[in-house]
């Protein structure tokens, strides 16, 4: 709920941001001379150490394109990204979270530290390293198909990970009852989330041969 709250938040402000001075001048937004004096003014005092020369110029047929022609071009990759994440938030954190030790004793300190280190410390560096391997490795390529059917095969990892020692449960056993299998599942889960989102958004401005189109899609990725 807090992250859907800021997220709202993040769009109300760009949405407030599109109109202020300040943008207009900066994205080529001011077209008449008095205004974009007064506008040049105000940054001068406020944004002394800025220079104020270096922005680019543009005409009035170059004028950036609107979000609405951005998002009908990007709606593929934004697919992508959403049923990447449906996948992903259905079992974690909340299956996750319920999955328990079956090796060390009761009230142990393995068991005790299972789910903080088990399971939310080894996602967070599973995930850092798939963002990072996205320099590396680029397969496979942005607009191919095979990338909707590697999101759609992450589903599969659902009923894994909801075999393993989840608790409780009452109408099926654990065909994965040991740590090893949860740890396993899990790094491959979570890296696999954090390399294929990294790699749809970062391959997103190659779809678009327009350069206005293409800073259109730097704004509305930065608010997402």
């Amino acid at each position: 709920m807090p992250a859907i709250l800021f997220e709202l938040i993040a769009i109300v402000c760009y949405i407030f941001m599109r109109h202020l001075s300040l943008f207009k001048y900066y994205f080529g937004e001011v077209t008449d001379k008095k205004g974009s004096q007064f506008v040049q003014e105000k940054c001068a005092t406020v944004f002394k150490d800025i220079p104020m020369d270096g922005r680019k110029e543009q005409n009035a047929d170059e004028q950036p394109d609107s979000i609405l022609v951005v998002l009908r071009q990007m709606w593929p990759m934004a697919l992508n990204i959403f049923i990447n994440a449906v996948v992903t938030f259905s079992v974690f954190p909340a299956i996750f979270a319920d999955v328990q030790s079956s090796l060390a004793p009761a009230n142990s300190l393995w068991v005790k530290f299972f789910v903080p280190v088990g399971c939310f410390l080894m996602s967070s560096l599973a995930g850092f390293s798939g963002r990072m391997s996205t320099a590396f490795i680029h397969i496979p390529r942005g607009n191919s198909l095979l990338l909707p059917l590697f999101i759609i095969a992450r589903g599969l990892f659902i009923p894994l990970i909801m075999l393993c020692n989840v608790s409780p449960r009452k109408h099926t056993t654990p065909w994965f009852p040991h740590d090893a299998w949860f740890i396993i599942f899990n790094i491959l889960f979570v890296f696999s989330d954090g390399y294929l989102t990294t790699f749809i958004t970062s391959c997103g401005p190659n779809n678009f041969a327009n350069q206005n189109v293409h800073e259109e899609y730097q704004k509305v990725k930065t608010v997402g």
